[in-house]
Parts: structure tokens; sequence; C-alpha cells
């Protein structure tokens, strides 16, 4: 409200009876002219779907059809969309197969809803890579370990560095985000009481360092490049999302023509410390 010079004391003065309320952000709309790294990636290109109408009526119903066959597929208004050859189509569905299968750009009526049935395609294609191709193993929602990075902690615990994925849509691209985090496990073999478990892993990501978790960053970067297309990519058989292997990146000077870029502003709190935003 200051920024815009209208004053609303009803909204301004709400944190005033509750002292542990979270207070407001001024918004200098300035940018940022300071070299800032972010933990994003941009995306280049995202797969067609195969595309046919089907008599199959619920996600449920689609879950039994698709039984053990690892197929990616997603059921929307009618049709089946998925990531697949189509005679593995043919003989997955057989009877349930309506209509010519074609390939097809999803609508942006599917891609940009908030429950997309295409990003949760992407996020099995994703799976797929991790897992079958680069050996990571699942241990939450979009959540991998590298069963290969372990370390003790505490003499209870063993540790593996791990990252936690996400996928947003904005203006005809896609972003993956990267957060490191880390996959815990007793010795003894033991279960961890998951608030317990929170705590700890909180604990240690605290902890660490910008110059640590940049080169966690780093790490997690490489591991998922595809040397050859010096992309990040995730695939299987001909459905391909790529990323710019280069990190999202805003202000600084001598930039080079290929980092991808965008703008962040100034925020601060009222009587607190600067912080910066994202937009």
């Amino acid at each position: 409200m200051r920024c815009s010079d209208r004053p609303n004391a009803l909204i301004e003065n709400r944190w005033i009876d509750y002292p542990k309320r979270i207070k407001p952000l001024s918004f200098s709309g300035s940018v940022v002219d300071s070299f800032i790294k972010l933990n994003s990636f941009v995306s280049t290109d995202y797969p067609l779907c195969k595309v046919f109408d089907t008599n199959i009526t619920s996600w449920a119903e689609l879950r039994s059809v698709l039984g053990d066959s690892g197929m990616i597929a997603a059921l929307y208004a009618g049709r089946i969309y998925c990531f697949n050859d189509e005679d593995i189509i043919r003989k997955v569905f057989s009877r349930h197969i309506c209509s010519e299968i074609n390939e097809e750009r999803v609508s942006n009526k599917i891609l940009y809803k908030c429950d997309s049935i295409y990003t949760g395609m992407l996020y099995g294609l994703i799976r797929k890579t991790l897992v079958d191709k680069l050996g990571l193993c699942v241990f939450g929602k979009n959540k991998y370990y590298d069963p290969q990075l372990s370390y003790k902690h505490d003499e209870l615990y063993m540790l593996y560095d791990g990252m936690e994925i996400f996928l947003s849509i904005y203006n005809g691209k896609y972003y993956l985000s990267i957060v490191p985090t880390v996959y815990l496990q007793r010795l003894d073999g033991k279960v961890i009481e998951r608030f317990s478990k929170q705590k700890i892993v909180n604990q240690i990501m605290s902890k660490l360092y910008n110059k640590q978790y940049n080169e966690k960053l780093k790490y997690w970067n490489n591991k998922l490049l595809n040397h050859v297309t010096k992309k990040i990519s995730f695939g299987y058989k001909d459905f391909v999302l790529n990323f710019i292997r280069i990190s999202l990146s805003a202000g600084g000077i001598d930039r080079k023509s290929e980092w991808p870029s965008i703008r962040v502003f100034f925020a601060r709190p009222f009587s607190t410390k600067l912080q910066v935003i994202f937009p």
C-alpha cells in the first residue's frame, strides 16, 4: 500500500494487535544489479504426446489397464495422453482405443492448469530418467538421492545427498528448480519418526554455507547433464524434456550472451533486514 501512496489504516494496522504477525513487505520496484544465481533452469523444448479417444472413464480404471507396463499416461476429458510408441500403446490399451492415435501438443487449457496432467507426465519422464538411467533412488514426492554419496552423521545415521525437483510453467517455458537436500537412515535400521527426521534434515541444511550449497547444485547439474547434447535432459524413447544447462541468473557485469537471465527485485520488510525476491 505504501508503494502505491494509498494508505489504508485497516490493512496497515492489522499487525498491531498480534505481535507475532509477519510484517508486510515494501516493494521498491528497483531491479537488483549485483550478480545473483538461481537454482532454476529454463526449458528449450518439451515433448508432444500420443493422444487418442478412449472408453476408459476413471483414473482407477486407467491404473488397472496400465498394470505394471511402466507406461507414462494420463486421462483427460475422454482422451488418453501418453509417452510411448504406437505399437506399445495398442498392446497395452487394446480395446480401449476408440480413435486414431495422433501425436499432438497439449492445449494451453491443459498446460496451464495448476494440477496439469501434462506436468504430471513430465514428472514421470524425469523419474524414469533419474531411476532407470542414472541409478538414483526415490524417497518422497519428487525427491531423489544418490546411493553412491553417503556419509555418517552423529554415529547414528547414514546420510545420502539428494535433491527435490519442482516444475513450473510460465509464458510457454517450463522451469526446473533443484533444491539440494539429504536422505536420512538410521544405522541400526530402525524407522525414524517423521518429525524427528525433518528436524535433523533442517538442521543439516541450515548449516550449509552458500559455497557448499553451490557445490551441491553444481554436482546435480553435472549429474543431470547430457554430455552429448550439452543440455539437462530427461527422456524416454523419442519423448525428451530439455533444459539449458546454465542456471538462470540476474544482474552482474560482463555477462555472456548464452547465460539465460531473469529480473529480480528488492523487497524490504518493514523494520527488518533487506531481502531479495524473484518474480
